[in-house]
């Protein structure tokens, strides 16, 4: 079986910190025998094609002034909306024919979802549809014309992944019985990211190896310095922490970078924990899992709820405190891998995290979220996409 994965997300290089889940999933599908091929936007300095890890990966040439991920605020000016489109379509129709692909595989509604119905119309090729979180969830989802576009896609996919249980409700919600959906999470590769991996004497990040000789307890995010990913919570939470807690040793870390970097300094500086909280900025994904070993609490300030980076620390031992509130995702069972707390309560937040300055209680709960991250594994999942992708083929009567 040939698939073609669209998406506006996917790793420039290895290592890359773009969709890095995208392409694990890839990888997991090519283990189960299909070929895959991926369509994704090219930036300055790539070739149009190039493989990954047995993944042939095509990138399409638009206009951009910059090489920003191809995010919905970029497409703002008419000749980056003309020239992705126009060019991503006629690329992946080209892709189609050539290849023979079987499916089309589009993550996110907008603009992969859009780019795959329309290809699929003009070679008759069926669509499968990951709903993500962003795609339905948001100011910008609650737009009429986003609305709209969201639900001409779900509609006329043959087939919608869900990534999680909310996301589900919300798409049935927009369409009804037409849905077709079904929930499957993103995967991880848990060869990658599993308990006891041990740091090298020679790591990249000395600073906070020392820490670590020194006995210090360290609190670890990683998320980008965007308003949605909630930092400013996590550093109004760490003053909590640090003001209870006084005569502990503990270093709060962020990995990730954004344009709310100055904010997050200068909230920094306000609350006098320069020397407590350490912004390392945007890391390759291929060293996440060395950073993740050297942390001791994972926390997700995120509005939306937790991320693929909650299941990582998870998949590694780590028990995650984040946030919930109504359509977030939620990937911490409360008590068990980790806790929740009310949407914006750094007061909450900061309790919780104090909690797991208990080592007993973090041995616990590490266990508990070990055996919680299993059902992430993209071997798992790769399984239960191959299953859709052979029954979407069967009801409509494709070749394989």
């Amino acid at each position: 079986m040939n698939v073609l994965i669209i998406s506006s997300s996917f790793p420039r290089f290895k290592g890359d910190p773009r969709g890095p889940f995208v392409l694990d999933e890839a990888v997991g599908l090519y283990h189960k025998g299909l070929d895959v091929y991926v369509l994704t936007q090219r930036y300055s300095g790539l070739p149009p094609f190039s493989e990954m890890q047995g993944i042939k990966v095509y990138r399409f040439w638009w206009v951009h002034k910059d090489d920003a991920p191809i995010q919905r605020k970029n497409l703002r000016n008419l000749d980056q909306l003309l020239s992705y489109f126009i060019s991503a379509i006629s690329n992946a129709i080209r892709i189609v024919r050539k290849h023979k692909i079987n499916i089309i595989y589009a993550q996110w509604t907008i603009p992969s979802g859009l780019i795959g119905m329309i290809a699929g119309w003009i070679t008759r090729r069926p669509v499968v549809l990951a709903v993500h979180g962003s795609d339905l969830v948001g100011q910008l989802a609650n737009k009429p014309i986003i609305k709209l576009l969201n639900k001409l896609i779900i509609s006329n996919a043959n087939f919608t992944i869900a990534r999680h249980q909310v996301l589900h409700k919300l798409l049935v919600a927009l369409v009804g019985n037409r849905a077709r959906a079904i929930m499957i999470p993103v995967c991880i590769d848990l060869a990658k990211f599993r308990p006891n991996i041990g740091h090298s004497l020679h790591t990249k990040f000395p600073r906070l190896l020392s820490y670590k000789k020194e006995g210090f307890l360290v609190v670890m995010t990683v998320r980008n310095l965007y308003p949605v990913y909630g930092i400013s919570y996590l550093i109004e939470a760490a003053r909590r922490v640090y003001e209870i807690n006084k005569s502990k040793k503990m270093v709060f870390v962020v990995v990730g970078d954004g344009p709310q970097r100055r904010e997050i300094e200068e909230l920094i500086a306000r609350y006098n924990l320069k020397d407590k909280v350490i912004l390392l900025g945007s890391i390759p994904h291929s060293d996440i899992p060395e950073l993740l070993s050297m942390a001791d609490i994972f926390v997700d300030p995120c509005i939306r709820g937790q991320g693929v980076a909650s299941i990582e620390a998870m998949a590694m031992g780590k028990p995650v405190v984040g946030f919930y509130a109504k359509n977030a995702a939620v990937k911490v069972i409360d008590g068990v891998t980790g806790y929740l707390v009310p949407l914006g309560n750094t007061e909450m937040l900061a309790q919780k995290i104090g909690m797991l300055i208990d080592k007993h209680l973090r041995s616990s709960m590490a266990a508990n979220a070990v055996k919680f991250a299993r059902r992430y594994d993209c071997d798992r999942i790769a399984n239960e996409i191959v299953e859709i992708f052979l029954s979407v083929i069967s009801t409509l009567n494709c070749p394989t």
